[in-house]
């Protein structure tokens, strides 16, 4: 067998049932056969100086043979591979190894693609032609690849090969391999099928962030350039991963899923698993003990997210373009772009994840609860006039009404108690247990469901009103460990949130560069937190004390203009489980052209990231998960900016001292001390590296633009603000030719159970290394 790796595309994927299997017909077939049989990466049939005749007169004395035959494998009417099967026990191979009544050996080669080469198509002709095998009544399939052929190795294996030893032919050594019927269903059924593909997933993308944070450093292989589709290996101790890699600017790898093999000290090659690969590396990631263990529970957590999102049966890019975005965020799965154990979601069980895993797509109802007035807090923003006011617009008033009819059947007072959202799996898991004494108490009685279907955002602990998408967003606290964090809310950070959205919302909507790109925020206008418990009572601290509040924050639907439609930004970075692109189909759509597209969308988003960290210092974490882009006719017009609160920054490189002591006291929590550089990295590191560095592959990948296009619009996006604003920008250094490497990663490495310390978050930031800045002059 020779394997042909392929490259990404854009293809439709294959299925395996999709293969019909026709005998050679020499007169029909030698030309073709000719062509791939003497293409230099069939080299391993030893038949590249063949002419078309001697390949014709092969394939007529097969057909005479009764021990052997030659098929075509057709897809479509389309040959894509060729396949012969034989009787070992009148071959050669007799001679060597041990064989058993009904064993069939087969060979196969896989047509060089003509084209844009498939994904995955490897792997899905080695299943069809694997299971043909068994319908001619094998009993055992018997292959023997040259060993030095690591790409096929792993492909037998995936489809339940086992190598039994390797034997010594006159013209290789060869890895005798057998395959029971047993041993092929078990491992070519659904489930193993998706974890497999999982597991490239999640690797591939290991290995390029690592690479891109200096964790390891991959060599070059076979002398080939550094530039382009490429091979490249890493050395660890006791083995060698080796994996295809086409690399673009910020330093960023991007890793070919179905090239990647892992290669032991004997030779063997293994299938890839982010497990081995983190283990094989430990001591680069500076991992060992409990920091080992809950990594790998979480990476493994991450595999598992991705299995469940492979299935070819989920939406299409091309049928999410008008969907709404609830929906899109169901369907979305690739998590956090820099992150490898990005959707570990600790302490959800299966039937969780079924329920409140937004690419579950299940719908959901929030509980509410009842806690008692005089241990709770509430805040709103300036926009009402009193608690009340603001309590009417995050719940509405038929929510109220069912809530106040149902405190008074239970017995609780309007006047000593208020109501709080509480996520379902958080009144079981935690309210039910580790606050058990308020509840015994009736310092917290549950109220019972909402009125309202909600879906889980990617955020996982923010719901959306699918009844009534205009309902505000609703944020409850969730103990689950994720990326790094356990996902509470702070009770003590609720209280400052609506005065912080009040500050930055002022900034923002007085602002008319803003205005004219089309900026604006989702403020979070009213939190509550319960602090009656213990954890506060005693001053403990600790995860407990940020597991019982809530906020609400506006829906963008009662922001956008008439005839626009919203959708998180994370978006762009979609590609569905046929591997097509969701902003592809975007720009497609759009009919304006992928560059005049891309010019929309930076004006609409990096033009305000820039104009607030020059000319506000206001920082904060936009990646894609905090944008919410406004669209009109598929073109972007707009952003919203969310999760405030917690993740903005006033930046203090020579802040007027006046303009620090005016500040609402609950406000000055977020004046952060910083030099000019740190506050250019809320445009390098959380836009250039966080979010361009994974978009900017995908437009040049599927042919929309190029690298050097897609990087001088963003130059001439800062171009032009720089000649509108020439004071304010050159107040940083936007033009420095590097800066900083911030490594997400590593963080995480460090501590996977707390990444970053609230009150010095950018002190607890690691950064080695540099990058060379795009739009540097």
């Amino acid at each position: 067998m020779t394997d042909i790796s392929p490259t990404p595309a854009a293809a439709d994927p294959l299925s395996p049932g999709a293969i019909d299997f026709r005998r050679v017909d020499a007169e029909r077939d030698a030309e073709r056969l000719h062509r791939w049989l003497t293409h230099p990466r069939s080299h391993f049939w030893q038949m590249q100086d063949a002419s078309v005749r001697q390949v014709h007169d092969t394939y007529t004395a097969m057909a005479k043979n009764p021990h052997a035959d030659a098929w075509v494998g057709e897809a479509g009417g389309e040959p894509i591979v060729l396949v012969e099967t034989y009787d070992p026990a009148h071959d050669r191979l007799a001679r060597h190894v041990e064989l058993h009544d009904g064993d069939l050996g087969m060979h196969l080669l896989i047509a060089p693609p003509a084209g844009a080469p498939r994904a995955g198509l490897t792997s899905v002709v080695m299943e069809a032609v694997t299971a043909f095998c068994f319908r001619l009544g094998a009993g055992r399939v018997v292959v023997e690849p040259d060993v030095r052929n690591t790409a096929v190795l792993v492909k037998n294996a995936e489809v339940g090969f086992e190598r039994l030893h390797d034997v010594e032919l006159p013209e290789k050594r060869a890895a005798f391999s057998v395959c029971t019927p047993g041993a092929f269903r078990r491992v070519t059924s659904a489930r193993a099928t998706a974890w497999r593909r999982a597991e490239r997933l999640v690797t591939a993308k290991a290995l390029g962030e690592f690479a891109h944070e200096l964790l390891i450093t991959p060599r070059l292989l076979d002398g080939g350039q550094d530039e382009g589709p490429a091979r490249f290996a890493v050395d660890a101790p006791g083995a060698e991963w080796r994996f295809l890699a086409t690399r673009y600017a910020l330093d960023h790898w991007q890793v070919e899923p179905s090239g990647i093999v892992r290669l032991t000290p004997d030779g063997h090659p293994h299938p890839p698993t982010s497990a081995d690969l983190v283990l094989d590396l430990r001591d680069a990631l500076g991992l060992d003990g409990d920091l080992l263990r809950t990594y790998l529970e979480e990476l493994t957590s991450t595999v598992a997210h991705r299995a469940r999102t492979t299935s070819p049966a989920r939406p299409s890019s091309a049928g999410l373009l008008d969907a709404p975005a609830h929906e899109i965020e169901a369907a979305m799965a690739e998590g956090h772009p820099c992150f490898v154990a990005t959707n570990g979601r600790i302490g959800f069980s299966q039937d969780d994840l079924d329920r409140f895993a937004p690419e579950s797509g299940a719908d959901a109802r929030p509980l509410w609860v009842a806690v008692a007035r005089d241990a709770t807090h509430v805040a709103h923003s300036r926009e009402y006039a009193d608690a009340d006011a603001a309590w009417r617009a995050a719940l509405g008033e038929r929510q109220l009404r069912v809530l106040s009819a149902r405190m008074v059947t239970l017995g609780c007072d309007p006047q000593e108690y208020r109501v709080m959202p509480v996520h379902p799996w958080q009144w079981q898991e935690r309210l039910m247990t580790t606050f058990a004494p308020d509840v015994a108490a009736g310092r917290i009685v549950l109220l019972g469901e909402d009125v309202d279907v909600h879906r889980p955002a990617q955020s996982i602990r923010t719901w959306t009103n699918v009844d009534d998408p205009a309902r505000p967003y609703v944020k409850t606290a969730l103990a689950v460990r994720n990326m790094g964090f356990v996902r509470g809310l702070s009770p003590a950070y609720m209280r400052g949130t609506p005065a912080i959205n009040d500050h930055v919302a002022e900034a923002v909507r007085t602002d008319a560069l803003l205005a004219d790109a089309g900026f604006d925020v989702l403020t979070e206008f009213a939190s509550i937190g319960y602090t009656g418990d213990v954890y506060h009572r005693h001053e403990l601290g600790g995860p407990q004390s940020k597991m019982t509040a809530a906020l609400w924050r506006h829906s963008p639907a009662t922001r956008a203009a008439p005839g626009e439609r919203h959708l998180t930004m994370a978006a762009l970075l979609h590609r569905d489980p046929r591997g097509r692109a969701f902003v592809t189909e975007l720009v497609r759509a759009a009919g304006c052209g992928p560059e005049q597209w891309l010019r929309e969308y930076l004006h609409a988003y990096v033009r305000p990231v820039v104009h607030l960290l020059c000319a506000h210092r206001l920082a904060f974490i936009p990646h894609g998960e905090n944008i919410i882009l406004r669209l009109r006719g598929h073109r972007v017009v707009g952003v919203f900016l969310k999760d405030i609160g917690e993740e903005v920054g006033l930046m203090d490189d020579g802040l007027d001292p006046a303009r620090i002591e005016a500040l609402d006291p609950l406000v000055r929590r977020i004046v952060v001390p910083a030099s000019s550089d740190d506050i250019a990295l809320g445009l390098f590191t959380d836009v250039f590296d966080g979010f361009l560095r994974f978009l900017a592959p995908i437009l040049v990948a599927d042919g929309l633009l190029s690298e050097h296009a897609f990087w001088a619009a963003v130059d001439d996006t800062l171009t032009a603000y720089e000649a509108d604003r020439p004071q304010a920008a050159a107040s940083l250094p936007l033009r420095a030719p590097t800066f900083a490497r911030s490594c997400l990663n590593r963080l995480q490495l460090r501590n996977p159970v707390e990444m970053v310390a609230l009150d010095d978050a950018v002190g607890s930031l690691i950064k080695h290394g540099v990058l060379t800045n795009p739009v540097a002059r």
